[in-house]
């Protein structure tokens, strides 16, 4: 209560009687003292606010209010030396609040994962970082982030928090990221409140929602980036009501490998693709399938005709039981190594599959749909979008040889 004063007193512009009061017994904590110096601030008293900020420095924590937390405490921290033009302190100052944001033990009362709950601390860190001008500690940060939202399937939070930081093509990149069309969809519609939002990197924000102004004027690039979500959302949209399914169950082990050994064989492929805005070209070439590590992975050796030239690619494929997904990795030409998810509908025999983005700036996402026909034929819709538009797509099928 005495703490509470103290920032009341503050806040109503009796500094010096808040600074007075600071220095009772048990009244002088951390968030006391800052907001003391913010009101010296605002007051054009920053030689006198850069001292209280010292005082805080070492100040303890204290508890004014059952959700603060010491990393919250040294954004706080962080915040005032930036505003008292000391960024370099407060580099340090949110550097060991990093790390007391990674620092999270889960017990027996723990109800939300622990991934979860570290990634919204990073993220609520991370204005904050990119006003204190430090860029590495930026990106370390909000790699460290999506790294742990995507084993919790949870990278709508990275997306929406790019957007406050003005960072709105890598953001609509993490979008790409996701699987699901119906979770991709919700995650571009998320992007939409901090777009509208008026960020505020100089205000710690506590609680799972962050209450933030409605802009009034907004810029360029930002209208520029309404209507990308626009054409995004019609496009998730669309795509959601085509290929719209119940959840496919996990396969066990032994299932997966039948799944796998049905595709053991030579098979023929005709069909063609289409650049967007260009012509139709075909598209023929052979594969095998062949066990690698019989009922755990497959090997397969890709055939086709390049510039008068016979010349082949390889892929591999292994099923992850924890996650119910089918892994697939292949290497064509020059191109770096691509990886693919798909899971496989046993009752439809259809599988759908999306490439897994090695960086969040690796580029377009790729979503193929095969579907098994009878005993020895497959037909492959396959689509390459970049930003939510269509860049390219092919239909192919594909028929078992006889031996």
């Amino acid at each position: 209560m005495k703490g509470e004063m103290a920032i009341a007193m503050a806040a109503a512009g009796k500094v010096q009687e808040a600074l007075k009061y600071s220095r009772q017994r048990g009244v002088g904590t951390r968030d006391v003292l800052l907001a003391i110096a913010a009101a010296q601030m605002e007051a054009g008293q920053q030689a006198e606010a850069r001292k209280t900020v010292a005082r805080a420095q070492n100040a303890g924590g204290g508890v004014v209010g059952f959700m603060s937390r010491e990393h919250e405490s040294l954004q706080a921290l962080a915040i005032a030396y930036i505003n008292t033009g000391q960024k370099e302190l407060a580099v340090e100052a949110l550097q060991k609040a990093v790390a007391q944001a990674n620092d999270y033990k889960e017990t027996k009362y723990s109800r939300r994962k622990k991934e979860l709950v570290v990634a919204e601390r990073l993220l609520k860190l991370l204005p904050t970082i990119a006003m204190a001008g430090d860029q590495k500690q930026t990106e370390d940060t909000l790699q460290r982030a999506i790294t742990l939202l995507t084993k919790v399937s949870g990278l709508s939070k990275a997306a929406a928090t790019l957007v406050e930081l003005g960072m709105f093509q890598r953001a609509l990149k993490i979008v790409e990221m996701i699987q699901e069309p119906a979770r991709k969809r919700a995650a571009i519609l998320a992007m939409v409140r901090p777009l509208t939002r008026a960020s505020d990197a100089h205000t710690v924000r506590t609680g799972r929602t962050a209450p933030l102004a409605l802009k009034k004027d907004f810029s360029d690039a930002e209208l520029a980036f309404a209507k990308q979500l626009v054409n995004a959302v019609v496009s998730s949209s669309s795509n959601t009501e085509t290929t719209a399914r119940p959840p496919v169950k996990k396969l066990t082990p032994a299932q997966a490998a039948e799944v796998m050994a049905w595709e053991i064989g030579k098979w023929e492929t005709t069909g063609q693709g289409k650049p967007a805005g260009e012509q139709p070209q075909p598209i023929k070439m052979t594969m095998e399938a062949r066990w690698k590590i019989e009922g755990k992975a497959l090997k397969y050796k890709f055939t086709v005709q390049e510039g008068g030239k016979t010349v082949n690619y390889f892929g591999h494929q292994e099923y992850d039981a924890d996650r119910g997904i089918f892994v697939y990795r292949s290497k064509w030409g020059n191109n770096p190594e691509t990886t693919s998810h798909s899971r496989h509908n046993l009752a439809t025999g259809t599988s759908r599959a999306q490439s897994v983005p090695t960086t969040p700036t690796a580029g377009p996402t790729t979503t193929t749909v095969t579907k098994r026909i009878g005993a020895n034929k497959t037909q492959q819709r396959l689509e390459v979008r970049a930003n939510g538009r269509l860049v390219y797509s092919h239909d192919i099928v594909s028929i078992r040889k006889s031996d």
